[in-house]
């Protein structure tokens, strides 16, 4: 890429692509010239990192450290950018910093979790709770794999012991999921007779493997305890995606050094960013990632050198919400724009008659808020229990420090945090401990708090109040600090996917 001509910066206009392994990068450079004549700019292309093997989509990374060999691997790439250069055409590349896959036998990272537990070096690169309330979860990860209830599986001899010729030493196996055995444990099942001795389907063997799993670093469970029992963040309610700790220097390095040197390199010229608001901090991320991609920038080749990267983030914003300023990013993906553009073509004088002709087929309101209201409760109780009481935990901590506040129930606040959330008119608001809340966060805030007050039960609704002032609406003294935010991005990363869920999957 020593002589890349320039492209058009910012892009003018994108074409996407999703590649998988039936459309490998190969397939695309028969159809950049056709993408010229289009007058496209850019190739907009689906996360190029290594994902489950078939993955049809490619947000599943298990390995971020290289370009995905399904798609034809970093060869394949160049391949391709050298087809757009030779057109005069960019690249922007879709990047998943939230989350990867985990279970099955594909994640080396999440499987050095389960091996080594919290002393694992990837320990701290997943959004786990190590010391949840539940103390048979302490320094456990929950795994929610199992099609039926943990004895059924147990006695059914479908968890196997065996013996990891690839990565050496012993694991469980269930289905084609695998669960690696603690180091310490392989000296007793020698001892004990092998892995032959750990048959579940007689009763000395049931109990000897049930014995020795009560060891592990993790507990296997009934996938449909999840929602009520994960102790880690998970992508919305998919137990196969695991939350990342992407505000961490060393995971921010780790998941996006492949693709600053793809961009360094000259073969890629911007970024979208999936799904921001499920981070801990998505505007620092934005100016973190901005800041490494402007310290690349010179390496650059060519007049490329002289282009900033183009970087846009997927923000869905509410009414009258709007893109933070200061995130440096170049905009949102487009979600408001196709909104507008979804109103231009729609006649607004048959809103009247299609909610009319809604709620005679279907007995319901005709006022889509009180669906979106009952889809909220609704996605609290079934899917997130387990990170609403995460939040109601982190805030009970913080009640606990101050002997003004200590008396405060615990389930005053998780009921008073249910109200809240039930009308949250926006995805998740961007408060910090230190700074408190964003002038732009204030009115959400207020106005989620003016509907909690009218359907929270009169002796909780001094909570409300509480929870206005932890949740940003004051700076927090010096010792409350850690805890306060905590508990603040416990909140903030609980509104987002329950907007989700609850408003696009359930309400619409």
């Amino acid at each position: 890429m020593t002589n890349a001509p320039a492209v058009a910066a910012p892009p003018r206009a994108t074409m996407r692509f999703q590649f998988h392994k039936d459309f490998p990068f190969e397939r695309a450079i028969a159809l950049v010239p056709y993408l010229r004549r289009l007058g496209i700019s850019h190739l907009y292309s689906s996360p190029i990192l290594t994902a489950r093997a078939g993955s049809n989509h490619g947000y599943d990374v298990v390995d971020p450290t290289r370009v995905n060999p399904e798609l034809g691997g970093e060869d394949g790439f160049r391949k391709l950018v050298a087809a757009l250069r030779a057109e005069g055409l960019g690249m922007v590349v879709d990047i998943v910093p939230n989350h990867m896959a985990v279970g099955k036998d594909d994640n080396a990272w999440w499987l050095d979790v389960l091996t080594y537990g919290r002393g694992s070096r990837f320990g701290h690169f997943f959004d786990i709770d190590w010391e949840p309330a539940d103390p048979a979860l302490r320094d456990k990860i929950l795994l929610p794999t199992l099609g039926v209830p943990y004895g059924e599986a147990l006695r059914s001899g479908d968890l196997k012991l065996a013996r990891d010729g690839k990565r050496g030493g012993i694991t469980l196996r269930y289905a084609d999921h695998m669960f690696p055995i603690r180091p310490e444990d392989r000296y007793d099942i020698e001892t004990a007779g092998g892995i032959e001795a750990y048959d579940a389907t007689t009763e000395d063997g049931r109990a000897r493997l049930h014995a020795l799993l009560e060891k592990q670093n993790w507990r296997l469970a009934h996938w449909m305890v999840a929602g009520d029992e994960i102790n880690w963040r998970r992508f919305f309610d998919v137990n196969e995606l695991a939350g990342l700790r992407v505000a961490d220097p060393a995971v921010f390095e780790a998941t996006h050094e492949k693709l600053l040197d793809l961009y360094a390199e000259g073969l890629i010229d911007g970024f979208r960013v999936d799904h921001i608001d499920g981070l801990a901090d998505p505007g620092g991320y934005a100016r973190n990632l901005r800041d490494h991609l402007d310290e690349r920038q010179a390496e650059r080749p060519g007049e490329l050198s002289e282009q900033r990267a183009y970087l846009v983030i997927e923000k869905i914003l509410g009414p009258g919400e709007e893109l933070a300023r200061d995130w440096k990013v170049d905009g949102a993906s487009g979600y408001d724009f196709m909104d507008d553009v979804s109103a231009l073509l729609h006649d607004a004088d048959g809103e009247e008659k299609l909610n009319v002709f809604w709620a005679e087929i279907s007995g319901r309101p005709a006022d889509f808020h009180v669906e979106e209201e009952t889809a909220r409760r609704e996605i609290l109780d079934r899917s997130f229990s387990a990170q609403l009481d995460q939040a109601t935990d982190a805030l009970h901590r913080v009640a606990r420090l101050d002997y003004e506040t200590r008396d405060t129930p615990r389930a005053a606040i998780r009921r008073a945090l249910v109200e809240l959330l039930a009308h949250f008119p926006a995805y998740r608001t961007y408060a910090n401990a230190i700074e408190g809340r964003t002038e732009a966060d204030k009115p959400i805030f207020a106005k989620a708090l003016e509907k909690a007050r009218l359907t929270i039960m009169p002796a909780d609704a001094p909570v409300l109040d509480q929870l206005d002032g932890w949740l940003g609406g004051k700076k927090a003294p010096d010792d409350q600090r850690i805890l306060l935010d905590k508990a603040i991005r416990r909140f903030q990363q609980l509104s987002a996917p329950v907007a989700a869920k609850a408003v696009e999957d359930t309400g619409f």
